[in-house]
């Protein structure tokens, strides 16, 4: 019977949140694509591999955002599983304005730093350099935009409201798909249309937020902040490591990619590698969002055990994330890795805490 009502539970869960995740994924990498798409067609071939160029800087834009959020989200899932709403509120307010601060940031040196950035990713001073440095600009000048859209849709997951986080990156890429096609078709704006059409996306979409603050269900919201309750971000730090560690990976990856292409091929296989690259992205968002399901899941439902004493589904949550994203760990088996030996542990239904924190782990 409890095992029933375990299995009912996640199912709601994941059902719940499978589409938000996957929706997040693809908002880190559509709105490139779909300013490819009609750069391409509208302005020319050194247009959409100015888009590819500008990945890597596009992934720094991101990183803040993105990082606390999800490391924050995932930190407050905790806080709330173990009842400390103050604790989450806390770290909520500290990761916003964090992330508004360091987007401002980007703001500020956006038209000194664009040039230069441009003519390190791309050598000379051609028409690839500047529609470069124009993309780099708006995206660098929407940075607060775009990381505060980030992070809001992490929290709008761990609060219970994953419809809102689908229904907000829905709303960001149809306005930047709209918007792409009129500044493109009917403005001289050119390539910085692109950029912009993508930061206004974000921007207006911004509207769907107003319905969570309005919300009488929320367990997070805005408290006044000590400077010393700045500490706290910590939390969203140290748990979102292996999100910074991707993150790191693909602007290296970018970066490296990009240079190798240009120096050997030169522009033409830039423009062969962008197609080819969009392509890719579009499988690995499909599998990204469904694996980064699991943490927000996994927090709440672990500490609620701790608390409730409830039988811990963690496991089957883990089992069934791992099996859709490709990986093969039977039901019947808790298998983890400790001290460099390869332990397997049966468990039964409904027990089995050390294999619960086993599969905590593997998830965040």
């Amino acid at each position: 019977m409890v095992e029933n009502r375990n299995n009912r539970l996640l199912n709601a869960k994941l059902n719940k949140y499978i589409v938000p995740g996957i929706m997040m994924s693809l908002a880190l990498q559509l709105g490139n694509i779909v300013d490819t798409i009609f750069v391409s067609n509208l302005i020319g071939v050194e247009a959409m591999s100015a888009v590819t160029m500008s990945l890597p800087v596009e992934t720094i834009v991101q990183l803040t955002g993105y990082c606390l959020g999800v490391g924050g989200s995932i930190a407050a899932g905790n806080m709330l599983g173990k009842r400390d709403k103050e604790g989450a509120s806390r770290l909520f307010s500290a990761t916003f304005i964090v992330t508004l601060v360091v987007g401002l940031l980007f703001s500020l040196i956006a038209f000194s730093a664009a040039g230069p950035i441009a003519r390190f990713l791309v050598s000379g001073d051609g028409v690839l350099t500047t529609y470069t440095r124009d993309y780099i600009r708006i995206s660098m000048l929407g940075a607060p935009v775009i990381g505060i859209g980030l992070m809001m849709v992490n929290y709008l997951g761990v609060e219970n409201h994953p419809e809102l986080a689908s229904v907000y990156l829905i709303a960001a890429n149809v306005i930047n798909l709209v918007l792409d096609y009129i500044f493109l078709r009917f403005t001289p704006l050119g390539v910085t249309g692109a950029s912009l059409s993508t930061v206004l996306g974000f921007l207006f979409a911004m509207v769907v937020f107003l319905f969570y603050i309005r919300s009488d269900k929320r367990n997070i919201s805005f408290v006044r902040l000590n400077a010393k309750d700045f500490g706290i971000v910590k939390e969203a730090v140290v748990t979102g490591v292996p999100m910074l560690v991707f993150m790191a990976t693909n602007f290296v990856k970018a970066l490296g990619l990009n240079t190798i292409i240009m120096n050997q091929i030169g522009e033409d296989g830039m423009a062969v590698f962008t197609v080819c690259d969009n392509v890719l992205l579009i499988v690995e968002m499909l599998t990204g969002g469904i694996i980064g399901v699991i943490p927000n899941v996994a927090g709440i439902l672990f500490w609620r055990k701790r608390l409730c004493g409830n039988p811990c589904p963690v496991q089957k949550n883990a089992e069934i994330q791992l099996h859709r994203a490709g990986s093969h760990i039977r039901s019947d088996h808790a298998v983890y890795r400790t001290d460099h030996h390869h332990v397997r542990r049966r468990r039964r239904a409904g027990t089995g805490d050390g294999s619960c924190t086993a599969y905590f782990l593997l998830c965040v």
